[in-house]
């Protein structure tokens, strides 16, 4: 077998190699990155109102200029998004917002 890294000849699956390493961990978390929804908020709203999603937005406010940032946000039951890092800033325009995953399980020692 070749090496998906570097070409060479060898078993990545039982030789690991150091960049064939790096490499599958690398895309073993595009594969999680891609299985992610996310949603237009003009079509889907959260049906969880007041729990955290995570969006792409902008805003503005006392000096604070968002442009298509990732943030924290919350649907509120008024009908508004607020950011958890800039609960000040009004209007945020959410672009995309999608459902934070589970946490990680704990492993038993």
């Amino acid at each position: 077998m070749f090496c998906r890294f570097d070409g060479f000849h060898h078993d990545c699956e039982s030789e690991l190699c150091a960049d064939c390493s790096v490499f599958l961990q690398w895309e073993e978390s595009m594969r999680n990155v891609r299985e992610i929804k996310w949603f237009d908020p003009k079509e889907v709203l959260p049906s969880d109102r007041d729990s955290c999603v995570l969006a792409i937005v902008s805003g503005d406010k006392s000096g604070v200029h968002l442009r298509r940032a990732y943030e924290l946000v919350v649907y509120s039951s008024d009908g508004e998004w607020y950011s958890d890092a800039y609960p000040e800033m009004e209007n945020l325009d959410v672009h995309w917002w999608c459902e934070l995953p589970d946490a990680p399980e704990e492993k038993g020692s």
